[in-house]
This record gives C-alpha cells, structure tokens and sequence, in this order.
C-alpha cells in the first residue's frame, strides 16, 4: 500500500523530477537534475545543499548527469550522459584520465 509514492515524501527536498541518483560507499545519496546535485545522509538533506555540479568534482560534466551508478567490484563511480561515460574516484574527487568514453 502506498507505492509507488513520490520520491520527496521521503528525501524531503527534491525536486519530483530528479535525472540520476546513486547511493555512494560511505552510504550518502546523490541525486543530480541540471546542473545540481542533493547530498543525503539517511532521509536527510545534509546542510548547504543543493549545489551545483560544479563543486562535485573535476573532469565530470557540469551541465547534467543522466545517470549515476557506483561500481562496488572496482570502488569507482560512473556518470553517464547521453552516449558518453566518465569514470570517477570518489576518493580524489576527480574524472580518471582517458574519459569520457
């Protein structure tokens, strides 16, 4: 009963028509539309959030992601946009060398 619901009823803060999420190693949500992103820890919206792309990470696209997935076998992050994929190092903050592909 009650599902599927709106994804602010829980994450209360989004936008109802968010693009991507992933869930990341250190067990926070992302969620991207345009060229923002939300940071949750749980169900809450960790303090400062939305920011934009911009302040994700170098060597990603800044417009918008189309989807997230992190890759747990390898510890990387992929973001996909459009036909392109950038591979990314949640620890150094930054798209590998080589991409996107």
């Amino acid at each position: 009963d009650n599902y599927p619901m709106p994804i602010g009823h829980f994450w209360r803060g989004l936008p109802s028509d968010i693009s991507a999420a992933y869930e990341r190693q250190d067990g926070r949500f992302v969620f991207f539309k345009g060229d923002r992103y939300w940071l949750f820890r749980e169900a809450n919206l960790e303090p400062g959030y939305p920011q934009p792309l911009t302040s994700y990470g170098l060597g990603i696209p800044y417009d918008r992601i189309d989807t997230a997935i992190w890759w747990e076998p390898t510890g990387h992050t992929f973001f996909f946009q459009e036909d392109r994929y950038w591979r990314f190092n949640e620890e150094t903050q930054r798209g590998d060398p080589g991409y996107p592909k």
